[in-house]
């Protein structure tokens, strides 16, 4: 049997994007997964389609929680995942197909690799895309060399939606609740755990530019505040 990879997705108000996304998960041809979805109190009917969706495909657990924001989701989700391995999709955002597959076949293959991160672009819509962050394939292997890499966030990317972890770098490390640049100060964490990333040429994650409805459609003082607490932990 193939290890289970557990899909963290927070969802709120999500009502338009849903479908997109969650078929993007599940019809991976890497079928050994669990998507967990965690209804952040929607109000626009995105809390039924979890439950719906649920109904449809046993692969799905739904959590319903209060309005605590994405960090909140994530970690809730954290709580109950049970997969080998772990990933993030949010919810206005899909994944090309393949994308697990050929991810994942390379982590069987080289057990020593704790993350892959995959290419990923920017989109307004289906028909334009604004920027494509595919880097050459590479190997990083060591704190010094991963955090180098990570700091600089070439090739290694700060974001934390389109990496494959093992789950055992989460023991004990959770989402900063209630803050933009979460997955920044997560960096500090992942250096003294990880032994290698592999940055792949494989995949793709479509990550939808910030809508106005979303947290971080204007980047105030408080935001830059928070970018500015997230590099002094690093």
């Amino acid at each position: 049997m193939k290890p289970l990879l557990s899909i963290i997705t927070p969802v709120y108000n999500v009502r338009a994007f849903f479908e997109r996304c969650v078929l993007s998960i599940l019809t991976q041809p890497y079928n050994e997964i669990e998507l967990v979805l965690i209804d952040d109190g929607s109000t626009d009917g995105s809390s039924a389609l979890c439950d719906e969706w649920s109904e449809r495909d046993n692969r799905i657990v739904v959590i319903h929680n209060e309005n605590g924001g994405a960090s909140s989701a994530r970690n809730a989700g954290l709580e109950v995942a049970k997969g080998d391995y772990l990933t993030f999709v949010d919810a206005d955002d899909f994944i090309a197909p393949d994308t697990y597959q050929l991810n994942m076949n390379y982590l069987l293959d080289h057990k020593e690799v704790d993350i892959v991160q995959f290419p990923y672009c920017n989109y307004i819509s289906d028909d334009n895309i604004i920027d494509y962050h595919k880097s050459s394939p590479s190997l990083l292997i060591g704190n010094e060399e991963i955090f180098r890499n990570w700091w600089s966030g070439s090739p290694l990317e700060y974001v934390c939606w389109n990496k494959i972890y093992k789950r055992h770098l989460w023991n004990d490390v959770r989402f900063w609740v209630g803050h933009t640049s979460e997955d920044t100060r997560l960096v500090s964490d992942f250096v003294k755990r990880a032994r290698s990333v592999y940055i792949s040429e494989y995949g793709l994650y479509y990550y939808q530019r910030a809508r106005k409805d979303s947290y971080t459609y204007e980047y105030d003082f408080a935001k830059h505040l928070d970018l500015f607490y997230a590099h002094a932990a690093i």
